[in-house]
This record gives C-alpha cells, sequence and structure tokens, in this order.
C-alpha cells in the first residue's frame, strides 16, 4: 500500500511542479531574451514531466517503458532549456554565468548517470545531482531581475 501512495503522491507533485515549470517560462519570457528554440526545450521537457506524472511506473511493461522514457525527456530537456537561454543572452555577466551553470549541469547530469549505469539504487542521487545546477540558475535569474528592478537604469533628475 505504501507504494501506491507514494507513486500518488510523486503523480501529484509532478502535475503541480509542471504548473511551476510553465509559470517559469513565462516569467523568463518576460524578462530575458529567448527565442524558438529556448520554446521548443521547455514545451518538450513540460509535456515529458506532464507524461511522467501521468502514465505509472509501476504497471505493464509498456507503461514502464513510457514512463522511464519521459522521465528521461524530461531530464534531457533541463541542459537543453538552459543552454537555448544562455545562447540568447547578450555577452556579458549574465551569458558567462548562464554558460557556466550549464557546464555544471552538464557535469552533475553525467556524474548522476554514471552513478545510476553502475548501481540502480542511485537513482535518487542521479536525479539531484543535476538539480543542483538547475536550481542554482533559477535563483540566479531570479536574483537577476530582482536587481535589476532595484537599480535604475538611468540617474533621476532633480528639479
Amino acid at each position: 500500500m505504501v507504494l501506491v501512495d507514494s507513486t500518488l503522491l510523486f503523480s501529484i507533485g509532478l502535475i503541480v511542479s509542471a504548473g511551476f515549470f510553465a509559470g517559469f517560462y513565462e516569467y523568463v519570457k518576460r524578462h530575458f531574451q529567448t527565442g524558438r528554440g529556448f520554446a521548443a526545450a521547455m514545451l518538450i521537457g513540460l509535456a515529458g514531466q506532464v507524461a511522467t506524472a501521468i502514465i505509472p511506473y509501476y504497471g505493464s511493461v509498456l507503461a514502464h517503458r513510457i514512463h522511464t522514457s519521459t522521465a528521461l525527456i524530461l531530464a534531457f530537456s533541463l541542459p537543453l532549456l538552459m543552454w537555448r537561454f544562455a545562447a540568447n543572452q547578450p555577452a556579458g555577466e549574465l551569458r558567462r554565468t548562464s554558460y557556466a551553470l550549464l557546464w555544471l549541469e552538464l557535469v552533475l547530469f553525467g556524474i548522476g548517470t554514471y552513478l545510476f549505469s553502475i548501481y540502480r539504487m542511485a537513482a535518487p542521487l542521479a536525479q539531484i545531482l543535476p538539480a543542483i545546477a538547475y536550481h542554482a540558475w533559477i535563483i540566479t535569474l531570479t536574483l537577476q531581475t530582482t536587481s535589476r528592478a532595484t537599480v535604475p537604469t538611468r540617474p533621476e533628475t532633480t528639479r
């Protein structure tokens, strides 16, 4: 019974976070330069996330394979999303920081994938490692827009 309950909780968590993921996309689109590649990566990742939430891991062999495949689509879409964002930014600190976080994401993704390939029980660690870089990127973008809002773009003159 615990397995069924945790599966339901996992699915609900994925659906709720898909809503946050879509909201994040709108936030980024509103505050930063983005292109079609960014939108495509976002839609692919979102579709993978929703499908992973809906299709049960513990079911038929086909359902298990589809669930795993859609989870991998989501996993691969995140570095793609970060890459397309970085590529759309003008030269400067944000672009350099975005590429640095992308490289960190790729390294941690590779380490997580390797650990999972040699020890299946490492799946949670394989998911957590790249999430560190991805969430650092989200925090960076949030702080970037916060600092833009608090620093005036041109000095005010008093009369």
